[in-house]
């Protein structure tokens, strides 16, 4: 009877290690991801501030043409940053600093920032096509 109940505190101990393991590892993946997020909009807000030129990807989480127009910015090798307008708080503030408002945007839209200003919008994409004209048009392929 000793072993079994010793052998069965051994699995239980080493059941809530594992358990405590998997949150420990489980919250520090959703702080990277959060963290990753903020600093891919705080790099563009210093883009910005520093008179830059840049790329922004402006999208929700859950839509198609958002994916795969980020998808195509990848292939095309493009430097661009991601603005999630569905769970980035920051959004406001961020379309303040360049003078336009969410009913400026509609996902998928890619606003290119030249000398720190809004150069040129290209709203609510819905050909890939489009996108790689605008890209060439604007002198952003590689």
């Amino acid at each position: 009877m000793i072993s079994e109940d010793s052998e069965l505190l051994d699995i239980i101990t080493k059941f809530i290690y594992i358990l405590v393991i998997l949150i420990v590892f489980s919250s520090l993946f959703v702080m990277m991801m959060v963290n990753k997020n903020f600093l891919n909009v705080s790099k563009f807000e210093k883009i910005i501030k520093n008179k830059d030129n840049a790329l922004l990807l402006v999208r929700k989480s859950d839509c198609k043409k958002c994916g795969s127009i980020e998808k195509e910015l990848k292939k095309s090798n493009v430097k661009y940053f991601v603005l999630n307008t569905d769970n980035d708080k920051r959004r406001d503030i961020i379309f303040k600093k360049m003078n336009i408002t969410s009913s400026d945007i509609e996902e998928p839209s890619v606003v290119y920032v030249k000398d720190g200003g809004v150069y040129s919008i290209l709203v609510d994409i819905q050909k890939i096509n489009d996108l790689n004209k605008y890209l060439e048009y604007n002198n952003l392929t590689n």
